[in-house]
């Protein structure tokens, strides 16, 4: 009897043992991965006052993955309002393979400099040249290389996650349709504070070596910068013959009142052609004789008339081959079997017949403002190899 209670109080107490072993385990594991969850939401770094990275090393086109390399290609479409850059820029978002981002700096653009913007680490900081140390351009131009290199301690998360909480830019019309994840995160929280736990999520996504941006804040003339630091990336110039945009512009209001109060549409056209494309173009020039191979000016009307085959040539200048489910939707969009009203959205992609809506412009603008654009963007028509408006017109009167 006494052997027996012996035997049942060593083998409780071999339980008990049993058991403490293995919570022991459990708080060991669970602690390791705490720590692994808090390492990949907290993989920010103290960032200094000034976020220029201009002494950094230029990037190989060449990325290493587990013993192989893989090909880096970062395509930047460079271009301005109401030019087609969206139908361009879904090219990209409708690949599965690519990191796709719609104008990134647009909260950083239409917002007051005075604003505060918030960082990864959750520091705050006046939006002026003191707080930053750098001009507008530039500190755009490092966002924009921070953009390229992935790294958002130094980008604001205004720009990762802009218009908290609605996040209606980054959102709507499926500008994003491969960050779906992402977008589902941030849309969860109110406040650009909280939108910070879902940073690793677009960080995991940007790892992608194939990465295009949608940029309409720069000019090509801030470019040779990035250029120079970024190897691997390409300049895709997007062009639409200014009479168009300009007629677009003015269609969907965007233009401002107070503007359009003080000089009609003479101060926007001469700000299109005198002081953002002569400027320009001429960059471009420079730029490819000292980038070869690295810059392709595509015209918006090109690519409308005929859509796949430009969009081949997009590709081939990338160095890549473009998907077949992105050639099924570009036919779809681009050949009249969406359903709808043409141009419903300033921002939208669907259109009844792509050549069709480029060249809309030249039956419906007043003949006045055609014109007058002429008078001021006679030279950028001519570079560009548009035709003037009077061909224009006496083309149009041999229809009628």
């Amino acid at each position: 009897m006494a052997l027996m209670k012996l035997w049942v109080c060593f083998t409780a107490f071999c339980s008990v043992v049993f058991c403490a072993s293995l919570l022991w385990t459990y708080k060991i594991q669970s602690r390791v991965f705490e720590n692994k969850r808090h390492q990949q939401i907290r993989y920010v770094e103290s960032i200094p006052s000034t976020t220029s990275i201009t002494e950094m090393e230029p990037v190989a086109n060449q990325a290493s993955t587990d013993g192989f390399t893989v090909a880096i290609n970062i395509v930047l479409i460079v271009t301005y309002v109401r030019s087609g850059s969206s139908l361009v820029g879904e090219l990209f978002n409708q690949n599965p393979d690519a990191f796709y981002m719609f104008e990134p700096t647009h909260e950083l653009d239409r917002a007051s400099m005075k604003r505060h913007l918030t960082y990864t680490d959750n520091s705050q900081r006046l939006r002026t040249m003191e707080s930053t140390g750098l001009p507008k351009k530039e500190f755009m131009t490092d966002v924009v290389k921070n953009l390229i290199s992935c790294d958002f301690t130094k980008v604001p998360v205004n720009v990762l996650a802009p218009e908290s909480p609605s996040h209606w830019f980054f959102i709507a019309l499926g500008r994003h349709i491969h960050l779906r994840t992402y977008a589902s995160c941030i849309l969860k929280y109110n406040t650009t504070a909280e939108d910070i736990q879902c940073i690793p999520l677009i960080k995991r996504a940007c790892d992608k070596s194939f990465k295009a941006f949608k940029i309409v804040v720069l000019r090509m003339t801030d470019l040779e910068p990035i250029l120079r630091q970024f190897e691997p990336v390409k300049i895709l110039y997007l062009v639409r013959d200014p009479r168009a945009s300009i007629l677009s512009m003015r269609k969907y209001k965007l233009i401002r009142p107070v503007t359009l109060q003080k000089c009609n549409m003479t101060c926007e056209t001469v700000k299109r052609c005198k002081e953002h494309m002569i400027p320009d173009l001429v960059a471009r020039d420079r730029l490819q004789s000292r980038f070869p191979g690295r810059i392709m000016t595509l015209r918006y009307e090109d690519l409308a008339d005929n859509p796949i085959a430009y969009a081949d040539k997009i590709y081939e200048f990338i160095g890549r081959k473009m998907p077949a489910n992105v050639r099924e939707w570009l036919v779809n969009t681009t050949s009249g079997k969406i359903e709808g009203d043409v141009m419903s959205d300033p921002y939208g992609t669907s259109r009844v017949n792509s050549s069709q809506t480029a060249h809309q412009w030249e039956r419906t603008i007043q003949p006045s403002l055609g014109v007058e654009v002429d008078s001021y963007c006679g030279e950028v028509i001519q570079k560009l190899g548009y035709e003037s408006f009077a061909n224009i017109q006496s083309k149009e009167v041999k229809k009628d």
